[in-house]
């Protein structure tokens, strides 16, 4: 389902703010910001969604400045997400 949230990538040697534009229970999408500083999307290993949590996730694909990211643990994000959703009235189809 479309979902506008603000996020934080977290990589080892810094922290990049960045927005959702997509979220599912297998993963999410962001949109790196257009002053985006080249990073090694590969050293990805987090990702804080405001009011929602903090997630594993791994790289799914990288297109220019959008991202796809899995969730590691389906089994510990969905309790989270469905939370969330619940809390929001909507839930991904």
């Amino acid at each position: 389902m479309s979902l506008v949230k603000t996020c934080t990538l977290i990589l080892p040697e810094c922290e990049v703010q960045t927005t959702t534009f997509n979220i599912s229970y297998s993963g999410l999408g962001v949109e790196l910001p257009d002053d985006d500083q080249a990073f090694n999307s590969k050293l990805l290993t987090k990702v804080s969604v405001q009011d929602i949590g903090v997630f594993d996730i791994a790289v799914r694909w990288q297109k220019n400045r959008k991202l796809g990211l899995r969730f590691l643990s389906k089994t510990s994000a969905r309790p989270v997400l469905n939370a969330y959703f619940k809390k929001i009235g909507s839930y991904p189809v």
